[in-house]
């Protein structure tokens, strides 16, 4: 992974991702989301993935954790942008039934309570 920018929004976190979520970054990812998460009193969670073309089971375990934190939480987590080979290996795995999908960050923050 390249690189990853996180903005507060008054309703969510959005973290932006730019490159491949794979073994190589998926501990280091899902380690930067939680901590940023505990260090904000935001509940919600926006990750951008236009940028990520790949992603492998270890990728998808730190989303996962990610989700679990923010379900703890009473937030909500949202896949935006998602590239057609991660919205197929999502669907694959019927994650598209647990993450919430979306094209469009700022219907997303509109109807974030």
């Amino acid at each position: 992974m390249d690189k990853m920018v996180i903005v507060e929004e008054e309703k969510a976190l959005i973290a932006r991702i730019k490159g491949d979520i794979n073994l190589v970054v998926a501990g280091w990812l899902k380690d930067e989301l939680l901590e940023k998460l505990s260090g904000s009193e935001k509940e919600n969670l926006i990750i951008d993935l236009k940028e990520v073309a790949l992603i492998d089971s270890s990728g998808i375990g730190a989303l996962i954790s990610v989700y679990k934190k923010i379900e703890e939480r009473k937030g909500k987590l949202f896949l935006l942008n998602v590239q057609p080979y991660v919205k197929k290996i999502l669907n694959f795995a019927r994650l598209d039934r647990v993450f919430s999908l979306s094209d469009d960050e700022k219907d997303i923050l509109k109807n974030l309570q």
